[in-house]
């Protein structure tokens, strides 16, 4: 069953923490889930996170808090209603959105950085 939809993978540790942070923030529902892996979906776009395995999975350190890996080339960068309810959602689920004053426009978007529980990088946009 495939999809023509907009598809990120997020790597974890926690399958389940991450994955309940991008259904809060990005208002996904959960679409498919087995060990090792969920997959969340809207109408627009899905996103699997998927347990990172041996021998990768020990190489991966999980600060408390969080600190973003920035190490990546890739940025996902998903569209929310809402950058404010976004920021307070990410919080409780243990990620962050960085502030109002690291928010800027581009493309007719106002764009913002943040990291889910275990650090991987993302970015919020608004339409303006």
């Amino acid at each position: 069953m495939g999809t023509s939809k907009p598809w990120v993978a997020v790597y974890a540790l926690d399958v389940d923490r991450v994955a309940a942070f991008y259904a809060a923030v990005l208002g996904l529902e959960v679409d498919d889930r087995s060990e090792g892996y969920a997959v969340l979906a809207s109408d627009d776009v899905e996103v699997a996170v998927v347990r990172i395995m041996e021998p990768y999975a020990s190489e991966v350190v999980v600060a408390d808090p969080p600190e973003r890996r920035e190490d990546s080339a890739v940025k996902a960068s998903f569209v929310v209603a809402d950058l404010e309810a976004a920021r307070r959602t990410a919080s409780e689920h243990g990620g962050v959105v960085d502030g109002p004053e690291r928010e800027w426009e581009f493309r007719g978007f106002r764009a913002v950085d943040g990291h889910d529980p275990e650090g991987n990088v993302l970015q919020l946009r608004v339409a303006v």
